[in-house]
């Protein structure tokens, strides 16, 4: 987890990201790996999934048995994506 911390810290904001850069941010946000390209993060009564594909990074909040999902398309900046990754995350 340090290991992302500081990779993520060197990260520029406006820099495009690649999918390695995504997941390296998502990783430093404490999402825990699920199946290759899945990140989860769960607390009592929420859960949200990121998935990482080639061409976008995807996002499912669920609130109990209530989901929502939102998608944002590469190119994006590290600024873009912590952005999008805390307005869609439960």
């Amino acid at each position: 987890m340090l290991i992302y911390r500081l990779k993520n810290l060197f990260l520029s904001d406006e820099k495009l990201l690649t999918k390695e850069d995504c997941e390296i941010i998502i990783r430093a946000k404490g999402y825990s790996e699920c199946a290759g390209f899945s990140f989860v993060k769960q607390s009592y009564s929420t859960r949200t999934q990121i998935q990482v594909y080639d061409d976008k990074v995807w996002i499912k909040a669920y609130s109990g048995s209530y989901g929502e999902s939102d998608t944002i398309r590469f190119p994006m900046t590290k600024k873009q994506l912590i952005s999008f990754i805390r307005s869609n995350a439960a």
